[in-house]
């Protein structure tokens, strides 16, 4: 009979049972994420908790609320979990990053029963919405009060924001258009282990797209226009298709698009849904980020934006914007463009 996890100990002349079972919570990833959080802070890292760190601390956090019942139980967990996420990032940071991904995991947990709605766990309060001023009764989990900055906080946080911005504005990076279209060009038709991360990269540079359009969700179609496609598929607003500027000859491109999506990385990706898809697309952004920075930026072909160290794919937004201005609009001769 293989030996059981509970032993027996003799302990002052009697016997009592010890559990050699390991602790649930000691088995927790979480521990070793908080260490590893708070090295890379200390070693000044870039990045201190990547996507599937930041997870597991969020369905921990997720594991622990569902174990508390009173307003000050719940107030005083979510303030331990802003403090540690305060120690690697700046208020602004967590305000536009962290803090809208744990109130989405609270609102999953809830809708899915993982959190059970409790007259001792939620309250009804008066909302006001800051941007239109309209107020409305609505009933919520305490966690969803606590686990946000006040309305002042938020007020100052988008102030500074602001500055940031027109500080990047009146900080404008030239980028070298014939080269950068070259490179482009290049990493369209790339053939090496690569391909897909570049073709991802050169499709979104030339269409403005955002990289879930570009891999899975965009569909894109010709038009009467040679230098226009038409759009569906936009992925942060439900909306009719319309039709987008492309850098390059429109049907030219979109037997490019249809090559990248024949590749099998890319199938395997469009065959995904739902959270499956969103997980996957989330890996390969980091892929075309790590990418789009060795080939544009050490390259000194795109400079990164004032105050940022690198280039990443959500910048080609921007420059696609303003060489579309440059090309199609040459009474506006931009010379010069903000990767924001």
């Amino acid at each position: 009979m293989p030996p059981s996890p509970l032993r027996l100990r003799c302990h002052r002349g009697s016997y009592t049972l010890k559990d050699d079972r390991p602790d649930p919570r000691q088995c927790s990833p979480e521990p070793i994420v908080i260490d590893k959080y708070r090295y890379q802070i200390a070693q000044g890292s870039r990045t201190k908790l990547r996507k599937a760190e930041l997870e597991i601390l969020i369905d921990t956090f997720i594991e622990a609320l569902a174990t508390v019942h009173t307003p000050d139980k719940i107030r005083d967990l979510c303030q331990t979990e802003s403090a540690l996420l305060e120690e690697g990032y700046a208020k602004i940071t967590l305000a536009s990053g962290y803090i809208p991904k744990y109130r989405a995991a609270i609102e999953e947990a809830i809708a899915h029963k993982r959190i059970l709605l409790t007259p001792k766990n939620s309250h009804a309060y008066v909302h006001h919405q800051r941007v239109t001023g309209i107020q409305e009764t609505r009933d919520e989990h305490w966690a969803l009060t606590y686990f946000k900055y006040s309305p002042e906080e938020y007020e100052q946080l988008d102030k500074r924001q602001a500055q940031v911005n027109r500080k990047r504005l009146l900080n404008l990076k030239t980028v070298p258009l014939d080269r950068y279209l070259a490179k482009i060009h290049e990493l369209l038709h790339s053939q090496d282990k690569f391909a897909a991360r570049h073709m991802a990269i050169a499709i979104a540079a030339v269409t403005g797209r955002r990289m879930g359009e570009v891999v899975a969700r965009g569909k894109f179609t010709l038009t009467e226009h040679p230098y226009l496609l038409h759009f569906t598929g936009q992925q942060k607003h439900e909306c009719d298709g319309y039709n987008i500027v492309t850098l390059i000859p429109a049907e030219e491109l979109l037997e490019r698009i249809k090559c990248f999506r024949t590749m099998p990385d890319i199938k395997a990706l469009m065959k995904l849904k739902g959270d499956s898809l969103k997980a996957e697309l989330n890996k390969f952004d980091v892929q075309l980020n790590r990418e789009c920075n060795k080939l544009l930026n050490r390259t000194e072909i795109v400079p990164p934006l004032e105050g940022k160290s690198t280039v990443t794919i959500h910048n080609l937004r921007s420059l696609w914007g303003a060489i579309a201005t440059y090309f199609f609009c040459p009474s506006r001769n931009m010379r010069s463009c903000s990767t924001t």
